[in-house]
């Protein structure tokens, strides 16, 4: 499985939309076997999401997202887990022992107009993976 997550100095980058990298983990069920930093063209929303799926993306851990990515990522059949905050690896790490939190102060803190925040499962209660 490989896990997506916006990136900037070590941190969940706040604005999916504007993310500048994004470090892309292949992961088994319970450990990190590799990781990398990937420049995803943001160009639209389709656009993004499009890459992700290129790149084998299963799941997207992010801060705060807008609906036309969110719906996008949907549609490309991406689970996206919303409202992650701090460090990149700790997430990831987190994702995988089953103890992702969401909706801490700084990522509401961090909400612009359009963006949502909080877990949200692109797949609903099919798996995507």
């Amino acid at each position: 499985m490989k896990i997506a997550i916006p990136y900037a100095d070590g941190l969940v980058f706040q604005h999916f939309n504007e993310a500048p990298l994004f470090k892309i983990y292949t992961v088994d069920d319970f450990d990190i076997l590799s990781s990398g930093l990937v420049t995803i063209s943001q160009g639209t929303p389709a656009q993004t999401a499009e890459s992700l799926r290129e790149q084998g993306v299963n799941v997207v851990i992010c801060g705060n997202i807008g609906v036309a990515s969110l719906l996008n990522l949907q549609d490309a059949k991406i689970q996206v887990m919303g409202g992650a905050y701090g460090e990149a690896d700790a997430q990831v790490e987190s994702f995988l022992n089953g103890q992702l939190h969401f909706e801490t102060k700084e990522s509401r803190r961090e909400q612009k107009d359009g963006e949502s925040n909080g877990n949200v499962s692109a797949c609903g209660s099919t798996q995507c993976f």
